[in-house]
């Protein structure tokens, strides 16, 4: 059994090289060049090392025969999502449908922001950011869920919680001007150290929270702006690897497994004298810890699809689109409809449901990914929905890059877009928040844009 998981394996490699073929390079500003790397790290890499070592997962009791199930769906997924991406080039019907879609909404690059307002839209957001970020550390929300001490909700912040996390991005667009900026200026020593100085100040706020997403996002975004200039070389890559292999997903660990107190410092300082004394006796079983970390948990998507594919319609019988058609729902804002059904909910009784958490768990969540959704909805022809992911993705660039440059008003959606686009969570929970967010950004920035001249 172990041949034919192997051979997939091989498989699903050869179609991961056609996308940096056909881009000739590592260009993140494709979409289906970021999918098929966080692919590769999701879904390729744990797969492997599953199947290596079977007694680290006996907790899930994963057999051969159900990894092997398993990578079939996953393979699947992956061809039907590049046939969607690619299909326009090779069909004038579906071409100049995407083109007709695409011409229906005003493009975001037919504006730029007005270069006279930007210090002070950097002020106001930053500021703005902040006040919204000591709402959200008094609320007890910003730490990660399954930590230990919990600050007292502020009344009614149920209601308004969205439009908070939403203002604590603030600081992150905050960046992305200053690295346009920076790029745009000679990269003046001056605009230089703002860029940095903020970049630490983001870093700064997001590792007391114990969630590796907040400590790498920063990094994520610079790395997005600047492929959108060249392609990455290695002295950007390798780094920005190694912070997450070393620290980011070690230091998270330690700090996800101590009892949190109220003084957030001293947390983060004993969590770093705990990740100082790991590299300081570092051994092999330190080695083969770091790796359980990264492909046995926090990359290891393969195993939720594994126990998904082997366990649907079991456990539960299939959605038949149910997780979809959510996303309509989810679009309206809870300050509007005060007793909307929390959704997040199905994601945490997925996990009590198939095992990965305890019965007795309501808080702690884990995602069914956007592979294992697929399956849940409809079983082996849920790959009629890669399918349509591949399409979509396919508008989304095409939208953005129809003129192959992006105003820096443009790049501001594009990034979290982008950003959305790696994370492989739930469709409804994840594109209803990233429109949400694009509205926002129209309302913000709506005083202080400009129509730029388009050249034929």
């Amino acid at each position: 059994m172990e041949n034919f998981i192997y051979l997939k394996l091989l498989l699903l490699t050869a179609l991961m090289l056609i996308p940096f073929i056909r881009a000739k390079g590592i260009k993140l500003y494709n979409p289906i060049i970021l999918v098929t790397i966080v692919y590769f790290m999701q879904f390729s890499v744990p797969t492997l090392y599953m199947t290596i070592n079977p007694e680290l997962f006996y907790g899930f009791e994963v057999f051969p025969d159900e990894i092997n199930n398993g990578l079939t769906f996953i393979v699947l997924v992956f061809l039907f999502f590049l046939i969607g991406y690619y299909l326009p080039d090779y069909s004038i019907a579906f071409k100049k449908g995407i083109s007709k879609l695409i011409a229906k909404f005003p493009s975001v690059n037919d504006y730029d922001i007005r270069i006279k307002n930007l210090p002070l839209i950097i002020i106001i957001l930053f500021v703005a950011g902040w006040i919204a970020r000591l709402f959200i550390i008094k609320s007890g929300v910003y730490i990660h869920t399954e930590a230990t001490y919990k600050s007292k909700p502020l009344p009614g912040f149920e209601l308004y919680s969205q439009l908070l996390g939403y203002g604590t991005m603030l600081p992150y667009i905050v960046l992305v001007l200053s690295y346009y900026n920076y790029l745009k200026n000679e990269k003046k020593i001056v605009n230089l150290l703002i860029l940095l100085f903020l970049l630490a100040v983001e870093i700064l706020y997001a590792i007391p929270s114990g969630m590796k997403e907040r400590i790498l996002f920063p990094l994520v975004i610079l790395i997005f702006i600047y492929s959108l200039k060249k392609n990455l070389p290695l002295i950007i890559i390798v780094p920005v690897i190694t912070f997450t292999i070393f620290f980011v997903f070690p230091f998270t660990g330690i700090y996800r497994s101590m009892i949190l107190s109220p003084d957030l410092l001293s947390n983060v300082q004993w969590a770093i004298n705990e990740y100082i004394k790991m590299f300081i006796h570092f051994d092999k079983s330190t080695f083969n810890l770091l790796l359980f970390s990264m492909f046995g948990e926090r990359f290891n998507s393969a195993v939720v699809v594994v126990k998904i594919v082997e366990n649907t319609p079991a456990i539960w019988d299939f959605k038949l689109g149910y997780t979809y058609l959510v996303f309509f729902l989810s679009l309206i804002p809870r300050i509007i409809w005060h007793s909307k059904p929390h959704f997040t909910n199905i994601i945490n009784e997925f996990g009590r449901y198939y095992g990965f958490i305890s019965p007795v768990d309501y808080s702690t969540s884990i995602d069914m990914t956007w592979v294992g959704e697929m399956f849940i909805n409809l079983g082996w022809f849920g790959v009629v929905f890669a399918f349509l992911y591949g399409l979509l993705y396919r508008v989304i660039y095409n939208y953005f890059m129809a003129r192959g440059k992006l105003t820096s008003y443009g790049a501001i959606f594009y990034v979290f877009v982008l950003y959305s686009v790696i994370r492989g969570e739930m469709f409804a929970l994840l594109f209803s928040g990233t429109l949400k967010f694009c509205f926002v950004l129209v309302v913000i920035f709506y005083p202080f844009i400009k129509r730029v001249t388009v050249r034929k």
